[in-house]
């Protein structure tokens, strides 16, 4: 999704995505472990598997869902400096950040993600995702 597309998409997003999202939600905050971690393995003699973080399902079903939906704009993440800070101080920073601001968080964590394996499992530990899907949902989904 072309960043400067996104405000008018999310405004065509299925209810029934949102609801979707709302149930994932749901399943989310009910998560207590978010991953688990590999430790090292030899397969034989002269091979190791190194230790990993491996995501719970639910942040794979996240992933999918998102992207799926369009809500993971593409633009240049690493330019933006203030995302880190933000993610960390999730409820403060948070405020007053619009649709698109948010949206540009999902790409921050599913991109750094790829770089620094874990970065997206700490972002639903610290509760980021989940507050951030909060946001989205209560602007967006029309409960029936």
């Amino acid at each position: 999704m072309e960043l400067n597309k996104l405000q008018a998409h999310l405004l065509k997003v299925k209810q029934s995505d949102w609801k979707l999202l709302a149930e994932l939600l749901k399943e989310i905050e009910a998560t207590e472990e978010f991953s688990t971690r590999t430790g090292l393995q030899q397969k034989n003699k002269n091979t190791f598997v190194l230790p990993a973080v491996v995501p719970a399902e639910v942040v794979f079903k996240f992933k999918r869902l998102v992207e799926r939906m369009d809500l993971v704009p593409e633009y240049d993440w690493t330019e933006w400096k203030d995302a880190q800070l933000i993610l960390e101080n999730r409820e403060n920073e948070m405020e007053g950040l619009d649709a698109t601001a948010l949206c540009k968080l999902f790409t921050v964590m599913i991109k750094a993600d790829e770089f620094a394996s874990g970065f997206l499992v700490s972002c639903f530990s610290n509760g980021a995702v989940a507050l951030i899907l909060k946001k989205l949902i209560s602007e967006y989904w029309k409960e029936e």
